[in-house]
């Protein structure tokens, strides 16, 4: 089987956008001299694990929207071997994530969908089943939605008997993975400026015309140092694996 081709009963993309603006200023001094997107995990930088994930997705064009340390993006991407195109494109200012998909979008010059990803997301998702899943229900858009993890532990009560302890588990409750599957009907409404999660999302969630997908695979936004610990240790594991495109492609999970 060629492993471009996309997951049997999956709808392709064949074009996506990257949000690459982060400053990650909560990682320094790991991005003093580069920007969020070029941190690494397990040895790679996230933006090589995305270009790799959409790869894989047989997407077979890609624009970087970026702002902060730009230049260091340019020369990542320049020196990678890619199998895909990727177009670079530098905001004037930063516009905000929902800006930038807009950018990013506008900058394809192409009508149709496109996947969107926050530069700062590694997962073991696959790509193309969150455009089935938005085809299928009829809507504008469709977001991957992962498990709300307690950052804390908690207690286990009967009364006003401690009864047990539970370190850090899964809550239910879903929270917003970063990657989105988006039609023509829900770009057009993504602001200029600004965040598509305070405008474009809510607005689709009123009217009917937002999915998602669930998702309880491996998944880290990296925020925080010990994000990136995190995210070290799913690959230790074994539960989160960089995608070769030579690889069979994966379902989610």
């Amino acid at each position: 089987m060629d492993a471009r081709r996309p997951t049997p009963g999956t709808a392709p993309l064949h074009q996506a956008i990257i949000i690459a603006g982060g400053k990650g200023e909560r990682l320094r001094p790991l991005t003093n001299t580069r920007p969020k997107c070029l941190v690494e995990v397990a040895g790679r930088p996230i933006l090589d694990w995305q270009l790799a994930s959409l790869e894989l997705a047989a997407v077979e064009r890609v624009v970087v929207v970026g702002h902060h340390l730009f230049e260091a993006i340019e020369s990542f991407v320049a020196s990678r071997d890619s199998r895909i195109q990727v177009d670079l494109v530098r905001e004037d200012r930063p516009l905000g994530r929902g800006g930038a998909i807009r950018l990013g979008y506008q900058s394809l010059g192409a009508a149709g969908s496109a996947l969107a990803l926050n530069g700062d997301v590694v997962c073991g998702a696959g790509l193309g089943p969150l455009e089935t899943v938005r085809l299928g229900t009829g809507t504008a858009a469709a977001i991957l939605a992962v498990p709300l993890r307690s950052p804390y532990g908690i207690i286990e009560m009967d009364d006003s008997h401690v009864t047990g302890f539970r370190e850090k588990p899964v809550l239910d409750h879903w929270i917003n993975g970063g990657v989105y599957a988006l039609g023509e009907e829900a770009l057009a409404m993504f602001p200029a400026e600004g965040d598509h999660e305070d405008t474009t999302f809510p607005a689709l969630a009123a009217a009917g015309r937002l999915s998602a997908l669930r998702f309880r695979g491996a998944w880290r936004s990296i925020d925080s140092p010990k994000d990136l610990r995190d995210a070290d240790d799913l690959v230790a594991s074994g539960e989160l694996s960089f995608p070769h495109v030579l690889s069979p492609v994966g379902e989610s999970a």
